[in-house]
This record gives structure tokens, C-alpha cells and sequence, in this order.
């Protein structure tokens, strides 16, 4: 079986390791952080009794409470909860300075406690972690459970012997939709005719609104799972998600403005609804490459306020066509198979009402 890749679940978890391992074991090469069960660990540490290890259980994870709009494939919120459980190995140390010092024993319990201890103060004292690579910002928050729900997980773990842990909350932990979910067509003006003697599977396919939509700020993001963002210039100057033409002067292409990382390839993809569902027209995809923005022009962002006259963008053609139409228009990213595909654009030629 082929390894999965890492997740956001292993990053996340690995970013907590991490941090406490440099934050509480930078000098000691004794004690080693570790993600597993405690069941488990147990295991390890029988062969490995000369070792201290702070083990961390991720014990459950659940919605945050703040949902995206899975038809605009938002991001998720999540959070975990994690038991963090010292195995020390008992050790001696130094009490007193010249004549006076002598050699003490300090027994497991002690040095676990002395630990659990520094993870208290140490989030107490910086509880947020950030990952900027990652998109992740998490904040650590103690969570006391009672003696029943203490008993709970400790019953899972067979045998092993319940020892002193610390609870805590990560939140929020976002999980990136992989897949493009294509958004319902919208309803329109006309709606849903109440005559008896209507016949709906005539009516015509919706439409979208024609209006001049301005652009919101919108970001690609900078870590691996980036997602390309578009935005149209007007024939005005405007940077904004519709554009409307006359039939008669539509012109030959469309200056599209694409958030993302120079030189990626994307390709260029046209929809127009057919029977109520947006679909994309065949013909052969249309390759081409994200330009380099320069200046205060930032390539990873689209700013609505920024000065559109600097703007480097492509010049994408319109399908043919000589009736009144509707289009939406996407740049789609292929990341290994996983197809990732930026919002839409509204592209309106003619009258569609008449």
C-alpha cells in the first residue's frame, strides 16, 4: 500500500510536536515528543526504559461551529482535542553547590509533573502557533474534562495504567476542499410560475445577473493546495466579476487578472448553462501561464483598490457565437490530478431576457 501524502490532520499534529519539542527538550536528548496511543507508547517505552517521552493523544476532532458554503467550496473549521501524557524515566540530580552538593533520586512521578508543568507554562505563556506555509493559526485553550470522561479514554487504552495528563483544545484547524463543487444555478426573477397551466419544462434556462459586480479582495493562498483567483479589468478601468456587452460590439477577447504563482500553467475554462445546469463547452483546453505582477501589484492577491492601468493580466478570447448568451469563466489548476478551479466570472453578450 502507497504511503498517503501528509495531510493537514499530520501537519497540524507534527506543528504541535514540534513546537513543544523545541520549546521544552532543545538541551535534553532524553526525553523525545511523541504522537501515538498510550497504550502504545507504553510498548515503546519497555524497550527503551532509559527514556522520558511526552507523548500527545489526538484523541477526537469535530466541527469548529463556523461552516463554509460547501456549494462555493469554502474552507472547513475543525478542532481537536488532545491528551498530553508524561512517561519519564526516573533520574537523579544535584542538589546544593561545592561541599554541600549531593546526588538525589527523583522518581517518575516527579519528573512527570515537573513536565506536565512546563506544558502548562509554556501555552499559558504563548497559546497561539501560526503557520503561514500552511494557512493554519491555531490557538491552544486548556480543557478540564470530569472523572467520568477521563475514565473513558483511559479505558480505551487496555491495560495501561492511568497516569497524570493535561487536556487541551487546538482550534481551528482548516480543511481545504480538494475538489471544485459546481454551485446550484441561481434563481431569477420569474421564479417558480403558481399557474396550473404552466409549462415549466419550457421555461427558460436561468440567468445570472448582469449587473456590474465589483471585485472583493481575494487570495490563492502560498501553501501547496493554492487555488488561482480571477478578476476582469472593464474597458473603464474597473476591476470586477461581470461584464456586460451589446450584441453587436462584443469584442474579440477579455483581459482576466489571475492571482497565483508566475509561470504555473492553468487553463482556461468556459461554461454556459444548458437546461438549468452550467456546463463546460467542448473543444480543446486552452493552456497558458499566470504573468508576473510587478511593483505594488501582489501576486498572490487580488486588490480590488490596486491601480488596474499596472495590472499584468491575460487576454483570453470569447467563444463564438452570434446569439444573446451567458458565460462563466474559470482558470483551472491541475495540482497531480486534483483539479483546482478559481471563482467564476459573469460574461454577458446581448440581450438574454428578450
Amino acid at each position: 500500500m502507497a504511503i498517503p501524502a501528509p495531510s493537514i490532520l499530520s501537519n497540524v499534529t507534527e506543528l504541535i510536536r514540534a513546537r513543544l519539542a523545541s520549546a521544552l527538550f532543545t538541551t535534553d536528548d532524553t526525553y523525545d515528543v511523541t504522537v501515538d496511543t498510550p497504550s502504545s507508547l507504553m510498548k515503546t517505552r519497555e524497550a527503551n526504559a532509559s527514556r522520558g517521552y511526552l507523548n500527545l493523544f489526538f484523541y477526537r476532532f469535530e466541527p469548529s461551529g463556523l461552516f463554509g458554503d460547501d456549494a462555493l467550496h469554502n474552507r472547513w473549521q475543525v478542532r481537536t482535542f488532545c491528551m498530553i501524557t508524561a512517561f519519564s524515566a526516573a533520574g537523579s540530580e544535584t542538589v546544593g553547590e561545592g561541599t554541600n552538593a549531593v546526588e538525589v533520586q527523583v522518581s517518575e512521578s516527579e519528573i512527570d509533573f515537573r513536565v506536565l508543568g512546563e506544558v502548562l507554562r509554556h501555552f499559558y505563556e504563548s497559546p497561539e502557533m501560526n503557520d503561514d506555509a500552511l494557512g493554519v493559526y491555531l490557538r491552544a485553550i486548556l480543557s478540564p474534562l470530569s472523572s467520568d470522561e477521563i475514565n473513558q479514554i483511559w479505558s480505551t487504552q487496555g491495560d495501561t495504567t492511568y497516569r497524570p495528563s493535561l487536556l487541551y483544545e487546538f482550534t481551528l484547524i482548516p480543511i481545504e476542499p480538494r475538489r471544485f463543487v459546481r454551485p446550484d444555478a441561481p434563481l431569477v426573477a420569474g421564479g417558480l410560475s403558481l399557474d396550473s397551466r404552466a409549462d415549466l419544462e419550457a421555461r427558460d434556462d436561468p440567468v445570472l445577473p448582469v449587473g456590474v459586480i465589483p471585485s472583493p479582495q481575494l487570495e490563492a493562498g502560498s501553501d501547496v493546495n493554492w487555488v488561482p483567483q480571477v478578476t476582469l479589468i472593464s474597458a473603464t478601468n474597473e476591476i470586477v466579476q461581470t461584464l456586460s456587452f451589446p450584441l453587436a460590439g462584443a469584442p474579440a477577447s477579455v483581459p482576466v487578472w489571475i492571482a497565483g504563482p508566475d509561470g504555473e500553467d492553468i487553463d482556461i475554462i468556459w461554461q454556459q448553462s444548458a437546461k438549468g445546469v452550467w456546463v463546460d463547452l467542448d473543444g480543446p483546453r486552452d493552456t497558458r501561464q499566470i504573468p508576473a505582477q510587478s511593483g505594488s501589484i501582489g501576486q498572490l492577491q487580488i486588490d480590488p483598490e490596486a491601480d488596474p492601468g499596472v495590472v499584468a493580466t491575460l487576454n483570453v478570447d470569447l467563444p463564438p457565437g452570434t446569439e444573446p448568451r451567458q458565460y462563466l469563466l474559470f482558470v483551472e489548476r491541475n495540482d497531480n490530478g486534483t483539479l483546482r478551479r478559481s471563482n467564476p466570472l459573469i460574461i454577458t453578450i446581448g440581450d438574454i431576457w428578450s
